[in-house]
């Protein structure tokens, strides 16, 4: 296909209005030719103009589904004067990029056109173009579809969390987010334009930093926990591939791992693309960073002065992070109630066992707001505990969330009996009770007596109880598995007869936090007042706090629910019904205090400086005791004759982030001296 017959087609689902990218693909005699032609607004939208400042006040277009709800520009510039409307000549930004057969980079070359695109398109005409030889445009998108399959492998290979399954109708967005379509042939229109941006957008993000333009970047984190991005995927296919496959499941262990992606000013590095650099351009009429580079970008060809200093990208990428972090936890906790209320109206009707995983878990946190858990509840998943068929997500819930004084003794003998068949989960609630900072001091000690292993365990509670145990197995992992097993019935009072006995030791000098834990009955009023000033002693950001109404009108009762983030980790409390909002609000700051006092003393634990010859073990050993994720190696080979390779060592404390890397003949060595590096850096 020559590049004469290759014409500007847009790609959007049937309700957009607002079109702000088009492409044109052609296959040349050593490549392919992508051009992208992107909206260009800045003319009708100036800098630091009314409808400006309310652009970058939104951050982006709100959409529910594919409908805007909120757009970021006045729909007269967003949907009409600025939109790529099929036959319409618009002003845009083009950016043409060369690529020989190997899909390598040949050529990015950004531009100030006039452009008209020939044919609007839907994401479901896709498939059926390029199946149709008879079709003006099969041969233009038939390319397209075949380039952008070999971008998403190409990706994959570099490293990238890229997939799409035709049978489920998933693919995953840039982030490596699980996005659930509708139909096969959605999933290939929306494939064919995400590689395309991603490829505009990763080349855009390189142009902008070999000609020093002062930018927005897109810089994406993995929390310290994540896998490498192999075995990640690797464990996110297994479950979606799977006979018994659960999106729900890969969906929760993706944004658990993955982390936030956020706009800096400076690039930090894309995880879930695997890219040092990566930016936005490609929808400046429904983003805001987007509108920013594209005036930077025109500055720059135009000759004259940036719009943006580095400083004032800074202050502004802070503002449009805050706006966008705030609007995604909203709309979380609107999908949990919403989702709360379908779980309540699916049990009340007696459709317990068509529940999925979500609606199970929401289920769960409903007998926590209500205070009762009913007889068909506590059945259908005594069921699945008894099958396996139950998800980390209710297991969390129902273990670390759920007051044991609701739960039936049939639930409980059930919940017991599961965590003793499946004592590698018990590791898991262990950490996922140090993140709600119910448990600290998690450690766990192993010897061999007669050629069998004995484990100790221990962890602290919240109000100070220190609990130990003992596993014995014919290898090491089995009997530590065990003994952390019986940490976990003990901190849930559960039965766990037959096993290895449990003991309780009680602080003798308990804390006023630790005696206000074990009185929860007489909450002092003024709580809310004290933690206030704890947080205004610690220099905290303030706890929010949200009261809601249960119950008839005449005997109305009160819930109050109070959150606050402390050391990078959401904190959330609440207070179950109380008769008045006074003192709903000061059993939820009790609560919020308590967890608060924990972690502070935990983030103030000083950190030990004796000299070690093991510094591997020794970081290992100190992250253990303070139940914090292990620390991430990864390698590099620079040199096969002499062999040199890198390690590169990564792991936080109290959220302090430690990176360390260090060069060696054996993988083992640079291991060795990287942790070494480690090891002195937090005794500084």
């Amino acid at each position: 296909m020559g590049k004469d017959t290759a014409v500007f087609v847009t790609i959007d689902s049937s309700s957009t209005k607002d079109v702000d990218d088009a492409i044109k693909i052609s296959q040349t005699d050593d490549g392919f030719e992508v051009v992208v032609a992107i909206a260009d607004p800045t003319d009708l939208v100036l800098p630091n103009s009314p409808i400006d400042l309310k652009a970058r006040e939104k951050a982006a277009t709100v959409y529910v589904r594919d409908h805007a709800r909120d757009s970021m520009l006045p729909s007269v510039i967003s949907e009409k004067k600025c939109s790529l409307t099929a036959g319409k000549p618009r002003s845009a930004f083009v950016f043409t990029m060369r690529l020989d057969s190997e899909l390598q980079v040949l050529d990015f070359t950004p531009s100030l056109q006039t452009i008209t695109v020939a044919h609007r398109l839907h994401y479901e005409d896709i498939p059926g173009i390029a199946a149709d030889a008879e079709h003006p445009l099969h041969e233009q998108i038939a390319c397209a579809v075949r380039m952008a399959q070999a971008l998403m492998a190409t990706r994959r290979k570099r490293g990238a969390l890229a997939l799409y399954d035709l049978k489920q109708f998933l693919m995953t967005d840039e982030e490596g987010n699980l996005q659930q379509l509708t139909s096969r042939e959605d999933t290939v229109g929306n494939v064919l334009v995400q590689e395309m941006m991603i490829l505009c957008n990763r080349l855009f993000g390189d142009y902008l930093v070999k000609h020093n333009i002062p930018a927005v970047y897109r810089n994406h984190e993995a929390t310290l926990a994540a896998p490498p991005v192999g075995e990640l995927m690797a464990s996110i296919e297994s479950l979606l591939f799977a006979n018994n496959a659960d999106k729900a499941v890969a969906s929760d262990r993706l944004h658990t791992l993955l982390g936030r992606a956020k706009y800096e000013p400076v690039a930090a590095g894309h995880y879930g693309l695997s890219l040092p650099v990566y930016t936005h351009g490609t929808s400046p009429l429904r983003r805001y960073p987007d509108l920013i580079n594209l005036r930077q970008l025109k500055a720059h060809l135009s000759g004259t002065d940036f719009v943006y200093t580095q400083d004032e990208l800074w202050a502004i990428t802070s503002q449009i992070n805050d706006t966008l972090r705030e609007r995604h936890e909203a709309r979380r906790e609107s999908f949990k109630e919403t989702a709360a209320r379908k779980a309540e109206v699916m049990e009340q009707a007696g459709k317990l066992r068509q529940m999925d995983d979500s609606m199970l878990g929401m289920a769960v946190r409903n007998v926590r707001l209500s205070n009762l858990f009913g007889d068909a509840l506590a059945g259908e998943i005594c069921r699945r505990l008894k099958t396996g068929a139950i998800a980390d997500g209710v297991i969390d819930r129902l273990f670390m969330e759920t007051d044991r004084a609701l739960i039936p003794d049939n639930l409980a003998q059930a919940m017991s009996e599961w965590l003793f068949k499946y004592t590698t989960k018990a590791m898991h609630l262990v950490l996922f009770g140090t993140s709600l900072n119910l448990f600290s001091e998690y450690s766990v000690e192993c010897t061999t007596v007669n050629g069998r292993f004995r484990a100790k365990a221990s962890l602290v509670m919240a109000n100070n109880q220190r609990i130990t145990s003992q596993g014995k197995g014919a290898r090491k992992k089995e009997a530590e598995q065990i003994a952390t097993a019986i940490l976990i019935a003990k901190a849930c009072n559960l039965p766990h007869g037959g096993h290895t006995e449990v003991a309780t030791e009680v602080d003798t000098d308990p804390t006023p936090a630790t005696q206000a834990a074990q009185t929860l009955t007489s909450v002092p009023v003024n709580s809310k007042g004290a933690l206030l000033e704890f947080c205004t002693k610690h220099r905290l950001k303030t706890p929010t706090f949200a009261v809601s109404t249960m119950g008839p009108a005449h005997k109305p009762t009160f819930v109050c629910s109070a959150s606050m983030a402390f050391d990078g980790r959401a904190m959330k409390v609440s207070s179950g019904p109380c008769d008045t909002r006074k003192a709903a609000e000061a059993k939820a700051s009790h609560l919020l205090l308590e967890q608060l006092t924990m972690a502070v003393s935990m983030a103030k634990k000083s950190i030990p400086t004796v000299a070690t010859t093991n510094p591997v073990g020794a970081v290992q050993e100190f992250m253990q005791k303070l139940a914090l994720p292990m620390p991430d190696y990864n390698f590099v080979s620079h040199s096969e004759t002499p062999p040199i390779f890198e390690c590169l060592m990564a792991f936080k404390v109290n959220g302090r982030a430690f990176a360390h890397s260090a060069r060696a003949s054996t993988k083992k060595d640079a291991k060795t001296m990287a942790a070494s590096q480690a090891w002195a850096a937090l005794h500084a």
